[in-house]
């Protein structure tokens, strides 16, 4: 990331995925760097998507698209580049660039879309609209789709559930879904520490720190805390 605050979007790809998706949604962007996506791979969190011209293929693809990363580990939706596979078992790539032609209705319908096509709902949609050049509507559509807690989503348009695994969104099976409806949501300690200064950390409540959410590194302090603190309360 240079001194502007700008960075290229195709690097992106190599980033930890709790830094690739923070990047995607709080970097500015210009067209070359959407550029630098072509030829890139879609992965676990990174989807690209062309906007449909039919609104019944837009909410079919969009809220199957939101329900697979939100029932796995959350996820970028990319609306604007063209990606195809070669064949087989093998990864969608991006193969060139589409704007839409108003991005701002592209990004509200995203989101009309997840809100009446999707339960239960998703928490925590956002989105980021790129212009294509200056003075222009068309552009590109970030919708950032959070991991969710809890039972899983299902897309209403076909009353089934998705999960993304690898670079594509699959049906969910039926363990998958007994698994999710047996689960709780995670409870969430809020630690705070008093003196000179006064801080607050977040953490899963569990010891097992394999497990606790990517985004989320130990630290020694943490830890201690974790442990040692009195002062905990939980939310």
């Amino acid at each position: 990331m240079d001194s502007q605050g700008f960075i290229v979007f195709g690097a992106m790809l190599s980033y930890p995925p709790c830094d690739k998706r923070r990047a995607i949604l709080q970097t500015a962007f210009i067209r070359e760097a959407f550029q630098a996506l072509v030829g890139k791979p879609e992965d676990a969190e990174f989807d690209c998507k062309e906007w449909p011209a039919r609104p019944d293929d837009a909410r079919r693809i969009i809220a199957k698209a939101a329900c697979g990363f939100t029932n796995a580990m959350g996820g970028v939706i990319v609306i604007g580049p063209k990606a195809s596979g070669a064949g087989a078992n093998t990864p969608d790539v991006v193969r060139d660039l589409a704007p839409v032609a108003d991005r701002h209705a592209v990004a509200s319908a995203t989101l009309d879309i997840i809100l009446q096509s999707v339960e239960p709902g998703i928490e925590d949609i956002r989105t980021k609209t790129i212009a294509d050049g200056k003075s222009k509507p068309s552009g590109f559509v970030l919708l950032f789709v959070p991991a969710s807690d809890g039972s899983p989503r299902r897309s209403k348009v076909d009353s089934r559930f998705y999960v993304r695994i690898a670079s594509g969104t699959l049906p969910m099976e039926f363990f998958q879904i007994e698994e999710r409806f047996g689960r709780r949501p995670l409870p969430r300690l809020s630690l705070a520490t008093f003196g000179i200064t006064m801080s607050f950390i977040s953490l899963p409540v569990s010891t097992d720190f394999a497990r606790a959410p990517r985004c989320w590194s130990p630290t020694p302090l943490a830890i201690d805390l974790a442990w040692n603190n009195s002062n905990v309360r939980t939310s």
